[in-house]
């Protein structure tokens, strides 16, 4: 029987950001949640390098787990090239899986994040807009287009929800579009892994959400005056994140054992 390792990857933010320890921390889980499977992760930028985590690597098969949310310039040229940069990786089967964004079950978390800050906060529906907010790039068009998917997908469920999508890196900007909004509420997700600078900083900043004195931890809300801006935590930190992950890797070493035998 083939054996084989998980192994997580992640763009990362740095060694002592909190992208990357969460990512560590989803390693940790999964390697309790997967006994014997051995689970490691690996980033861009931080400890251990593809390099070194692929190295690191005791058995024959590697099924990669891209811990981003699209299928981007990241994920479809990036990480493909630094694995295959690897010396090891040529004498072993790497398996890559779609990224972890791709699941369906991200539309639902997503709805949810929306629909509880308006239960905790009670902006007025009708005079609210709702932002799904992801990264994006100019360098790769499919980048955007997980983010639409799902801002579409709940819009098509929540008929009396005015949803839009937005991006930090490319049109329509995040804060370009809340500028157009006027007097409206505002009721953004931030449509990325991990709980990092963007999700805790750069969205909630640009949507007018942070307030003095704020701990960068979400959600943030800025309720004070007529208007409200209100950030919710990041999807990738969401409870049920950690089982999704168990799933993908629990479907793929099912494959593998039955193709072995």
């Amino acid at each position: 029987m083939t054996s084989a390792t998980i192994l997580l990857a992640a763009h990362g933010s740095g060694d002592t950001s909190a992208s990357n320890a969460y990512v560590r921390m989803l390693t940790d889980r999964l390697n309790n949640d997967l006994t014997p499977t051995p689970v490691l992760c690996a980033f861009r930028r931080g400890r251990p390098s593809f390099a070194e985590a692929i190295a690191g690597v005791m058995g024959d098969r590697v099924i990669v787990i891209p811990i981003m949310t699209s299928e981007g310039y990241f994920s479809t040229r990036v990480l493909p090239a630094a694995i295959a940069e690897c010396p090891r990786a040529a004498s072993m089967r790497v398996t890559m899986t779609a990224p972890l964004g791709l699941h369906p079950a991200f539309v639902d978390i997503t709805e949810s994040l929306l629909a509880g800050a308006v239960a905790q906060f009670a902006p007025p529906i009708t005079d609210t807009t709702f932002l799904v907010v992801g990264h994006g790039t100019p360098r790769h068009a499919e980048s955007r287009s997980r983010t639409v998917e799902v801002a579409e997908a709940i819009a098509a469920r929540r008929n009396d929800w005015d949803i839009r999508h937005a991006f930090i890196d490319e049109a329509p900007h995040v804060g370009g579009l809340v500028a157009t909004l006027g007097t409206k509420h505002v009721v953004a997700t931030p449509f990325l892994i991990g709980g990092g600078h963007h999700a805790t900083i750069d969205i909630p900043e640009q949507l007018g959400a942070l307030r003095e004195g704020d701990v960068h931890a979400a959600p943030f809300a800025n309720t004070a005056g007529a208007v409200m801006r209100i950030c919710t935590e990041a999807v990738g930190m969401h409870a049920s994140i950690p089982d999704l992950v168990r799933e993908i890797a629990l479907a793929e070493l099912t494959e593998s054992t039955t193709g072995a035998l």
